[in-house]
């Protein structure tokens, strides 16, 4: 039943389109580089300014950057994952991604949800770390994708 919705969406006119598409691919993947891009430099800028308790008028400005980076590379990420349904969920790698995106986000939402930005304490500077270390660690298993 699985494979045949991927082998449907692979068929579809716009997964054939954005493989035969000279430029259509490399552009989503320029895309995505960007968005993880800006995510990845505004998550680092904030969780370093974390460390040095400088943090609420930073955070105020750059986390709808954050957010808009975070988009272009999800819906950037779905088209490409539209493109090639069948070999990319076949991607071990593609797995360790999505499962690190997955941490990074539990790790953000509970950072936030305990107003970590407020109290500035000592988890708050772990928090900070992890989200760096598995920020780095997603664009590690991007990267590795293509030679999986």
């Amino acid at each position: 039943m699985f494979l045949n919705l991927l082998q449907s969406i692979q068929d579809s006119a716009l997964s054939v389109w954005l493989r035969q598409e000279p430029l259509a691919y490399p552009l989503l993947e320029v895309l995505h580089i960007l968005g993880f891009g800006v995510l990845i430099g505004t998550m680092l800028a904030v969780d370093l300014a974390v460390w040095q308790g400088r943090v609420r008028d930073f955070v105020d400005r750059l986390l709808p950057l954050s957010l808009a980076g975070f988009g272009i590379a999800l819906v950037a990420g779905l088209a490409m994952l539209v493109a090639r349904p069948l070999d990319l969920l076949s991607n071990q790698v593609l797995w360790i991604k999505l499962g690190l995106i997955f941490l990074a986000g539990v790790n953000a939402l509970w950072f936030h949800s305990r107003q970590a930005l407020i109290k500035l304490d000592r988890l708050a500077r772990w928090q900070a770390i992890v989200s760096i270390l598995l920020w780095v660690a997603v664009v590690f298993a991007g990267r590795w994708i293509a030679y999986v």
